[in-house]
């Protein structure tokens, strides 16, 4: 017969703390276990989440479309031109000659945009100048532009001033046209501004709804080429 003594309870509750902290050792590791499997978890879902934002990224790159012009264009807006499906930059160079393009262009280029429409030629016509040459010297350049940047080029004609030189420029504009046909680029007339009502008082640029006009002939084309693509 087993007579009780003073050492059982430690005994018993020695035992009791070991069972006890062996269940609580499970426990934390259980726990612990979660934890990093839940922390994972959610690493995984943070990484997809990134990689759909970067596959969204990609899908809605807009291709660019480019205008050179001269002061013509000073008052559009490029941001007003762009749409869902096309993204329009406006570069203006105001007094800016045919031979000077060129190297104007030269920065656009290397940046290699979808479409170009290159609008100058106005400042290099002049009572005495030769229409076929002012005329070559501007599709000559769009030719260049479009080689070096691989780009869909259209060229614009030159819109017509108040009681300036109007013979020559539709000289010009016919040669261009004919010239763009041949090679299949497209060309903007913008015969519907008419320089009566849509030219300021000096007659050299465009009042707004002359700006409003030549906005909308952008867009037309610039719509036509997303449309190609």
């Amino acid at each position: 017969i087993r007579t009780p003594n003073r050492f059982d309870i430690l005994e018993e509750s020695r035992d009791a703390l070991s069972s006890s902290s062996l269940y609580d050792t499970n426990t934390d590791t259980i726990e612990n276990q979660t934890k990093a499997a839940e922390s994972s978890q959610r690493k995984s879902q943070r990484k997809q989440k990134s990689n759909n934002k970067k596959t969204k990224s990609k899908s809605k790159i807009k291709p660019v479309t480019v205008i050179l012009g001269d002061s013509i264009v000073r008052d559009l807006k490029g941001w007003e031109l762009s749409n869902d499906k096309t993204h329009v930059v406006i570069k203006c160079f105001r007094g800016v000659h045919t031979h000077q393009m060129k190297w104007h262009a030269k920065p656009t280029i290397e940046q290699k945009p979808d479409n170009i429409i290159l609008h100058c030629g106005i400042n290099d016509i002049t009572k005495d100048c030769d229409s076929n040459k002012v005329a070559n010297e501007i599709f000559n350049i769009g030719l260049s532009i479009m080689k070096e940047s691989k780009c869909n080029l259209v060229i614009s004609g030159i819109v017509k001033r108040k009681k300036i030189l109007q013979k020559e420029i539709n000289e010009v504009n016919g040669i261009l046209k004919d010239n763009c046909n041949k090679r299949n680029i497209g060309f903007i007339a913008h015969d519907n501004i008419n320089p009566i009502y849509h030219c300021n008082k000096r007659g050299l640029h465009l009042k707004k709804n002359g700006s409003s006009i030549l906005s909308d002939n952008f867009v037309d084309v610039i719509d036509s080429l997303d449309s190609n693509n």
